[in-house]
């Protein structure tokens, strides 16, 4: 992915993380690409890989939950942060945009 699309990445995460998704009933992956009006070149490749990767990763494409049912059983606490599953997805969102910041810095050599 080039550093402009990981740029754009991070401002999508970062808005999320500072203003709430626009999609409550949807997790971080589904709430980047309606605020990319659909892209998906390059983005679900790197959140995919740094998903797998967060340490407390349950699950390669469900790493909150750990499964279908359990993505599917929390959908009411997506983001309610005073639930295990949205104080997670919280974790996982900053954590990512910690992944992405690291990234874009070495890339620029910053």
């Amino acid at each position: 992915m080039l550093v402009n699309d990981k740029l754009r990445l991070l401002e999508v995460l970062t808005r999320i993380g500072s203003e709430g998704p626009e999609l409550t009933y949807c997790g971080i992956c589904t709430n980047v690409q309606d605020a990319l009006n659909g892209a998906r070149i390059g983005y679900a490749a790197w959140l995919s890989e740094a998903c797998g990767a967060w340490p407390e990763s349950k699950h390669p494409v469900y790493p909150v939950e750990g499964d279908v049912d359990g993505y599917s059983s929390s959908r009411n606490h997506y983001w309610d942060i005073s639930t295990e599953y949205g104080a997670r997805r919280y974790r996982l969102l900053a954590w990512l945009i910690h992944k992405l910041t690291k990234e874009i810095r070495a890339e620029l050599s910053l």
